[in-house]
């Protein structure tokens, strides 16, 4: 999908908007492929490509290359699954521009995180499901990160990291 727009652009440095002409290209591609019938394999792909047409710089706040790939399994009492999600480095900033949201503080490192989850049907209309999300308790920060969001009066100066490993339990009730 291509798209151009107009719109105003706030910078954290400088006391002034300006009117800017931007041009994006997205893109996002699913697939899943049922194995047999209790295995399913999928994947995801999104890219977004963006340029400050009128200062020809890359366009603030774009997110860099993501791909997930996981696989699952669903019986009739337990189902499961397993997730990579993969978030390539951003090099295409333009420091201190975005908007309200937050501002580009610089590149960012890519980084790989692996999940996994599991349910089990303990009784009609209830459920537990359990899982460890960032497995191997790896350090990274998003490049969008949102923790570090701007504070009135404050500048963001850094990226938030994201929580390590997180194991995380769920009991659900249906009472129809």
């Amino acid at each position: 999908m291509f798209s151009s727009k107009q719109l105003h652009l706030i910078s954290s440095d400088r006391c002034y908007e300006e009117l800017l002409h931007d041009a994006s290209l997205r893109g996002e591609a699913d697939l899943s492929y049922r194995v047999s019938n209790h295995w399913t394999t999928y994947g995801t792909l999104a890219y977004v490509r963006g340029k400050n047409e009128t200062r020809n710089t890359p366009l603030a706040q774009i997110t860099p290359l993501e791909g997930r790939i996981g696989f699952t399994y669903t019986g009739d009492m337990f189902s499961g699954g397993v997730l990579l999600r993969s978030v390539a480095s951003q090099h295409r900033t333009d420091t201190s521009y975005g908007n309200i949201a937050g501002q580009d503080i610089g590149p960012s490192g890519g980084f790989s995180v692996f999940s996994v989850n599991g349910s089990a049907r303990l009784k009609k209309g209830i459920s537990l499901s359990v899982g460890i999300d960032n497995l191997f308790d790896r350090t990274y920060a998003e490049y969008l990160s949102r923790s570090g969001a701007m504070v009135s009066g404050f500048s963001q100066t850094t990226r938030v990291d994201e929580p390590g490993r997180f194991l995380w339990a769920k009991v659900s009730l249906d009472l129809r």
